[in-house]
């Protein structure tokens, strides 16, 4: 009769994935049923061709409303060997839309999706519904570790880090950045304007200021008699889970203050980014830079595999490099649940931890499929799609 068929074609920066049956016939023909998320059939249909050669000779046009899913439907495509055979056989299949959906850290990160989904719901792209999910997080004043609000280091200073990312080869990032509004666009900016892709410090303030960013200081009232406090009592503040423990948010979830925001974006098209931004651990080490604003660290991101981003404490990710790993056991077949407790394993494993050490990862793949595991629990990440709006533990590894 016939077998099913698993194809995967990596394109430039997407990946197009199908299940196809094939159905081999006496004749001289054979028939592809194929259900793909590609929403433009006819590269899809291109590629294909190009690499099938003669098992993939004629199709039709497609007909398909891109912007309902539930209407989205192939009509009359006709795949066939031989094409000088009198009729060519009509194989109809449904061709579901790539569903759009946001992920991020921390109970926070469930207004940051709500912020970043009108874009998504538009049909816009996956690194801008992501950079403004992370600009609703650094605009949050009672968010004592993003942006303006965000505790300053043990010299009363306020400085962020930021990236962006949506392959190995378009990223960009900021670290130890003071007085801009938000770091994440600067961050943006130096992957789309600039040939590096990490700036830090003065030099990153400089090129902002290029860009167009205007002086914004980043202490609030709030966050300069908390230091004054710690400056006082020198008692350390603890690091775990620190969305439980500084501040009350005033919405109706009720909870704490969060910890750093990373965001995870998949478009209508299908296309990957991560977002990542932090004001890093309060009353720091001046000139401390985390796991934040590291490619491979932080945030980790391949078009067709899949993305991950990391929170928590920025030394245990970094020893580890740990989004990058995530996102390497995606591309060698590990589910996301798998890929991100194997880190958190990784993590326990190659590090002596204290009491208050924990790292929270979330991970994606290319079909937006995700799972999130942490240290200790505690830590939880917000999921948003057109029929979902929730928030939900992560496991323990």
């Amino acid at each position: 009769m016939g077998k099913k068929v698993r194809f995967s074609i990596l394109l430039a920066h997407e990946q197009v994935t199908t299940t196809a049956r094939r159905v081999a016939s006496k004749e001289t023909s054979s028939h592809l049923l194929i259900t793909t998320f590609d929403h433009n059939f006819s590269r899809f249909a291109r590629v294909l061709r190009q690499g099938l050669g003669p098992a993939f000779q004629h199709c039709h046009e497609v007909d398909y409303e891109p912007h309902e899913p539930s209407a989205s439907q192939l009509q009359m495509h006709s795949f066939a060997r031989d094409p000088c055979r009198g009729n060519l056989d009509s194989v109809f299949m449904q061709q579901p839309q790539a569903h759009s959906i946001i992920v991020s850290t921390w109970s926070f990160g469930q207004f940051a999706n709500r912020a970043a989904w009108p874009v998504l719901e538009k049909s816009g792209d996956a690194l801008d519904a992501a950079v403004i999910g992370a600009m609703h997080a650094e605009d949050d004043l009672t968010n004592h570790t993003v942006g303006t609000g965000g505790y300053p280091d043990a010299s009363g200073r306020v400085t962020c880090d930021a990236a962006v990312m949506r392959s190995p080869d378009a990223h960009g990032a900021v670290a130890c950045i003071s007085d801009v509004r938000h770091p994440i666009l600067v961050a943006r900016q130096v992957m789309e304007h600039s040939p590096h892709r990490l700036l830090v410090g003065a030099g990153a303030l400089a090129f902002a200021r290029a860009q167009g960013h205007a002086l914004h200081d980043l202490l609030t009232g709030e966050a300069r008699q908390a230091y004054q406090q710690w400056k006082a009592t020198s008692e350390p503040i603890r690091l775990a889970n620190l969305e439980d423990q500084i501040g009350v948010r005033r919405n109706q979830i009720g909870e704490a203050n969060h910890d750093t925001i990373g965001l995870i974006a998949i478009d209508a098209a299908g296309n990957l980014a991560a977002a990542v931004t932090t004001s890093g651990l309060a009353f720091k080490m001046p000139g401390r830079v985390g796991d934040s604003p590291i490619a491979g660290c932080g945030l980790y991101c391949v078009p067709g595999v899949g993305a991950a981003v990391c929170t928590g404490r920025g030394e245990l990710v970094q020893g580890t490099c740990a989004s990058f790993l995530a996102v390497e056991l995606l591309r060698q077949g590990m589910t996301a649940s798998d890929a991100a407790l194997t880190v958190i394993r990784r993590i326990r494993d190659s590090h002596t931890l204290g009491p208050d050490d924990q790292v929270g990862i979330i991970v994606m793949d290319a079909s937006g499929r995700s799972h999130a595991a942490s240290l200790m629990s505690g830590f939880r990440y917000a999921i948003k799609t057109h029929d979902r709006d929730e928030l939900i533990d992560a496991e323990v590894g």
